[in-house]
């Protein structure tokens, strides 16, 4: 009766080790999308056009905001973007761009 409770609780145990390596490596992997990260390049200074096929070709997309025309900025460049650069994020998540106006 003993060896038999004792063969049961280490087959559970097994059983249950295997069900947790499971989840952690396979099954939630899958579900939070590990893969599916990328750096964010630094696209500061770029043309508007060359920083959003940058964006697109690591599956990124693109929202722009233009913003008041200032002498300091070359006018339809990236000034400021969100989230940061070199920022760990997911393929498919909307990139935001400031680009500096025409006069």
């Amino acid at each position: 009766m003993i060896r038999t409770l004792i063969n049961y609780s280490f087959a559970s145990m097994i059983l249950i080790a295997i069900a947790i390596f499971f989840m952690d490596h396979v099954l939630l992997p899958l579900y939070v999308g590990y893969d599916n990260e990328h750096y964010l390049e630094d696209i500061r200074g770029e043309y508007l056009q060359k920083a959003i096929s940058t964006l697109k070709k690591n599956r990124f997309k693109a929202e722009v905001i233009t913003i008041p025309f200032n002498e300091k900025n070359i006018p339809g460049t990236v000034v400021k973007m969100s989230p940061r650069p070199f920022t760990k994020v997911k393929e498919g998540r909307t990139i935001s761009l400031t680009i500096a106006g025409h006069r």
